[in-house]
């Protein structure tokens, strides 16, 4: 958010974008490592970052991003869903929505770019070669068109988090993506960290001394 600290205004919203990973390899792939980790045509993801910072070089500020990938809930609502309970074999599971026929088409549920995250996928006999059916996927408006709400549009399949470290540059109207770490975050993390990769490592599950850190030598290690 630009806000004018003088006048005491906010005065414009700039998005981080969605980073796509049609080119850059993301650990999706349900088989307990990082050595498969494919581009995925068609997915996007919200950066979400949990911590942010503001950097100035020579005159310039730039932002910095460290994007992990928190959703959250209002009320009842909860931001995301699991792949398979949107796209389950041939039924769509929004009730009421429409989507786009290439990414989701129920006479052909193996076509689509969602078939790596159908929940079928596996089961049908035209699967592709790896599934990722447990993908977190966001339900807001970067995924789904809600202007006619009685008849929600999925116009893009958006997963949560970036995965990685983004840096932007700070322009009189915009933030200028100038760098991101790609699949090197994740790359990186799993080789050093492998009985860590793609687990839920929160701190109320298990800090440092916390329970679960001292009964189990294996995390320890």
């Amino acid at each position: 958010v630009k806000i004018n600290v003088e006048d005491e205004v906010a005065e414009d919203i700039y998005s981080y974008g969605l980073k796509s990973w049609a080119e850059t390899p993301i650990d999706v792939v349900e088989d307990g490592g990082c050595d498969n980790m494919p581009t995925v045509e068609g997915l996007y993801s919200v950066r979400t970052p949990d911590s942010i910072t503001a950097i100035i070089v020579d005159g310039e500020t730039y932002i910095a991003t460290a994007n992990e990938g928190d959703d959250l809930e209002y009320g009842d609502f909860e931001e995301k869903l699991k792949s398979k309970d949107i796209f389950d074999g041939t039924t769509l599971g929004m009730l009421n929505a429409v989507v786009d026929p290439t990414i989701f088409d129920p006479a052909a549920p193996m076509q689509g770019l969602s078939k790596y995250f159908n929940g079928a996928c596996g089961e049908d006999p035209e699967s592709p070669e790896w599934c990722a059916t447990s993908m977190r996927m966001t339900v807001g408006s970067s995924m789904v068109d809600y202007t006619d709400p009685t008849a929600p549009m999925i116009k893009s399949m958006v997963a949560i988090g970036g995965r990685g470290i983004s840096i932007y540059k700070l322009t009189d109207d915009a933030l200028e993506l100038i760098w991101d770490s790609a699949d090197e975050f994740e790359k990186e993390g799993c080789a050093a960290f492998p009985w860590a990769h793609n687990g839920i490592q929160d701190e109320e599950f298990s800090d440092i001394n916390g329970t679960l850190w001292m009964v189990d030598e294996g995390i320890r290690e």
